[in-house]
């Protein structure tokens, strides 16, 4: 699964840590938050391990694309003021996720798939079927 294009831009310092504006002022190359998806499980900031899904950011002007957790992406402390627009592309990516669920679930049964509860959660019990329903 490939990121979205083109939902906002950001800044960042040349040695590619998210930074406010007011850090470094002046020449700062703009980025692009490109998606929410994951693809990677840590982050290129803080080297965050295991991470469910990134936030992957390019480089405007040399194209360069890199991830980082939705903490860092999110962190107010570096000054960029769009947690909301980061929350938006993440609640995308989620609700994305919950569709693409959700169809796989009505092909499971269409195929003939059942379920059983399993620690108190109804769980395919085809797991081979499962694949074949993604």
């Amino acid at each position: 699964m490939r990121p979205p294009t083109n939902i906002i831009s950001l800044q960042y310092a040349p040695n590619g840590r998210m930074v406010g504006a007011y850090q470094t002022g002046g020449n700062m190359p703009t980025y692009t938050i490109i998606g929410v998806n994951d693809d990677k499980k840590y982050c290129m900031c803080c080297g965050k391990q295991n991470l469910k899904r990134v936030v992957w950011i390019r480089n405007d002007d040399t194209q360069e694309v890199k991830h980082f957790g939705t903490t860092c992406a999110l962190d107010p402390s570096k000054g960029f003021g769009l947690e909301r627009d980061i929350k938006a592309a993440i609640n995308k990516a989620n609700e994305a996720i919950k569709q693409a669920t959700i169809a796989t679930h009505k092909k499971y049964r269409e195929l003939g798939g059942t379920y059983a509860q399993i620690d108190g959660t109804m769980k395919p019990t085809n797991s081979q079927l499962w694949e074949q329903a993604k």
